[in-house]
C-alpha cells in the first residue's frame, strides 16, 4: 500500500485552516493569520471559538477523520510526524484548549489516539518531544482531574525502566512533581473529586515503583518514590495527617499504606546477604526501605 509522502502535510494544513479559518468573515485578525505561523498554540486556540454552530462540529468531524489517519500504524505517516517538532508540539498543544476540560471533551479522543500510538510506535523519537517539554509536570497538573490524560502520563512515565532509561522520571523530578502533587491535598484550595485524583496518581506511581515487578507498566524504585519517603515529605504527610480532616487525611492516609504495602523488603529481587557495594553500587533505583 502507498501512502502520499504529502499526507501528513496536507493534514496538518487542513487542521490550521480549520482552525484558524473556522468562522467565515475577516474581521478577527486571530482566524486569519497565516496556517504556517510557527506559533504552536495556533494549531488550537480557535477551535470551537464559534459564533456559528454549525461550524463547530463540521471542523471536529474533520480533525476526528485526522487524527484517525494519524493513528494508523503506517510507517510514513508516523516517520513525517516525529521528524517534524512543529507538528508534534503543534498536536501536544491540543492540551492547551480550554475546552479540553473533562473525558467528555471532544478533543480527548483526537490527542489520545495520535499521542499514545506514537509512543507505543515510535517511543524514542515521541519521548524526544516529552523530554524538551520545561513545562511538563506543568501541563498534567492542569488537567489533574481527567484521569484518562492522567493514566496517558503514567504511560509516559512507565517508559523509564531500570534496563532501558529514557530520563523522564529525573525530568519530572527536576521539576517537583510530588510536591506538587502532595500541594492538592488541601481541604481549603481543592475540592474532594481533585484531592482524590491527585491521591489516585501518586499511589499509581508508588504501585508501578514496587520493588517486585508487577506487570508492563512496572518500573522499580526511583527517584520518586525516594523522594516520598524523605524525611521532608514524610514530615508533610504526617502533619496532614495531625492537623487535617476529611478528604486531604483519608488521601493522605491511603498514599502512606500504599507506600507500606508496596515497599515490603519480602519481595526484594536482591539478596541482601550475598549483595556487596562491588556488586550493587548504590543508585536512585535501590528498593526503599521504611525503618
Amino acid at each position: 500500500e502507498v501512502v502520499n509522502p504529502n499526507l501528513t502535510q496536507g493534514c496538518m494544513s487542513q487542521i490550521d485552516r480549520d482552525s484558524n479559518g473556522g468562522v467565515k468573515g475577516d474581521s478577527n485578525p486571530r482566524l486569519t493569520q497565516d496556517a504556517n505561523s510557527d506559533d504552536d498554540n495556533s494549531f488550537v486556540e480557535n477551535i470551537g471559538d464559534t459564533n456559528d454552530e454549525q461550524e463547530e462540529p463540521n471542523f471536529l468531524s474533520r480533525a476526528t477523520i485526522i487524527s484517525e489517519i494519524f493513528s494508523l500504524d503506517i510507517w510514513l505517516i508516523t516517520e513525517s510526524l516525529v521528524n517534524n517538532q512543529t507538528y508534534l508540539c503543534k498536536i501536544w498543544s491540543i492540551l492547551n484548549h480550554p475546552q479540553l476540560d473533562s473525558e467528555k471533551s471532544p478533543l480527548m479522543p483526537i490527542f489520545l489516539k495520535i499521542n499514545q500510538n506514537l509512543l507505543m510506535t515510535r517511543k524514542d523519537q515521541y519521548l524526544n518531544l516529552i523530554l524538551s517539554r520545561s513545562t511538563l509536570v506543568d501541563d498534567m497538573l492542569e488537567h489533574v482531574g481527567i484521569s484518562m490524560l492522567m493514566d496517558f502520563f503514567l504511560k509516559c512515565m512507565a517508559t523509564d525502566k531500570v534496563e532501558s532509561p529514557t530520563g523522564i522520571i529525573e525530568l519530572v523530578y527536576d521539576q517537583d512533581l510530588v510536591p506538587k502533587f502532595l500541594a492538592f491535598l488541601n481541604n481549603d484550595i481543592h475540592t474532594p473529586d481533585i484531592q482524590a485524583c491527585a491521591g489516585d496518581f501518586l499511589k499509581a506511581l508508588i504501585a508501578i515503583s514496587a520493588n517486585a515487578p508487577l506487570d508492563y507498566m512496572s518500573i522499580g524504585p526511583n527517584s520518586l518514590t525516594s523522594q516520598l519517603v524523605s524525611p521532608e515529605i514524610i514530615d508533610n504527610l504526617v502533619q496532614t495527617i495531625i492537623k487535617k480532616r476529611g478528604s486531604a487525611l483519608n488521601i493522605t492516609v491511603s498514599i502512606v499504606i500504599e507506600l507500606i504495602r508496596k515497599n515490603n523488603s519480602d519481595y526484594d529481587q536482591v539478596n541482601l546477604l550475598t549483595t556487596t557495594i562491588q556488586s550493587h553500587p548504590p543508585s536512585n533505583r535501590d528498593p526503599i526501605y521504611l525503618g
